[in-house]
């Protein structure tokens, strides 16, 4: 199993409850340029939910950023974050990659998505991969304005939607080799999945990470193929098992 160690830089709060960390990785070596852990442990305190990560690469080489959604954490792993501006970072185990290659990448996310979208776009970003962000859902909260702040920081539009009908509007002008990364809970899945096949995009074109339970009434895949344009944590029946791993459990350019 990979085991990873990071030294804190600083910690930056984008919301009250949205942390971006700033790190230097000092042991292991990531495998892509944006993606999820979890077991995240800083300053000695466990944190179960999943964190997302950009590896800055190139002239930043072992700079790492870390985004932190800590109203999925316990009260005691909130104030590891608010103590965060040294220290270190350690988590073992294969990270969840996100994948940015592409002509374009179309980031379609909710509040919950913050894990997955925030670092795909910064990754974007740093390898000159034009991006959009899709936001659904509500324009008057916090997390929000915190997320538009930060793609203003990127130089990435943002197209905000109180429901996802007008998705296909926006995703029909994709261009040859657009990717979409759909960064949601299971309620809005399948409705942004139908906008983007809608607009063109194939399953392999598509990139989906899920968060909060897995709804039990979704059907298995209908085919190999749709299972393969599936990343674990969002999938079907057969790896509802690898979902429950990933899924917090139920609690009471430097940019």
């Amino acid at each position: 199993m990979a085991a990873y160690s990071c030294k804190i830089l600083e910690t930056e709060r984008l919301s009250a409850e949205l942390y971006l960390v700033h790190a230097l990785l000092w042991e292991g070596t990531l495998p892509s340029a944006a993606g999820l852990v979890r077991g995240w442990t800083v300053r000695g305190e466990r944190i179960e939910a999943p964190v997302g990560f950009a590896d800055l690469g190139g002239a930043y080489r072992n700079r790492i950023k870390f985004f932190v959604d800590a109203g999925r954490c316990a009260d005691s792993a909130k104030a590891a974050l608010r103590a965060a501006s040294s220290g270190g970072i350690e988590f073992a185990g294969a990270p969840l990659a996100i994948r940015t290659e592409g002509s374009k990448l179309f980031a379609v996310a909710d509040a919950s998505g913050t894990a997955a979208a925030l670092p795909a776009l910064l990754a974007a970003a740093r390898f000159g991969i034009p991006a959009e962000l899709a936001w659904v859902g509500a324009m008057n909260k916090p997390v929000f304005r915190a997320w538009k702040s930060y793609a203003d920081r990127l130089n990435v539009p943002v197209h905000a939607f109180q429901d996802n009908t007008a998705l296909a509007k926006l995703l029909a002008g994709r261009p040859s080799g657009a990717r979409l990364l759909a960064a949601c809970e299971w309620r809005e899945l399948e409705a942004v999945r139908r906008r983007a096949r809608e607009a063109g995009f194939a399953e392999e074109e598509m990139q989906c990470v899920v968060f909060g339970p897995p709804s039990p009434a979704r059907p298995a895949p209908e085919s190999d193929a749709e299972r393969r344009g599936r990343l674990p944590i969002e999938a079907d029946q057969r790896t509802r098992r690898t979902i429950s791993a990933w899924l917090p459990r139920a609690k009471s350019a430097q940019n």
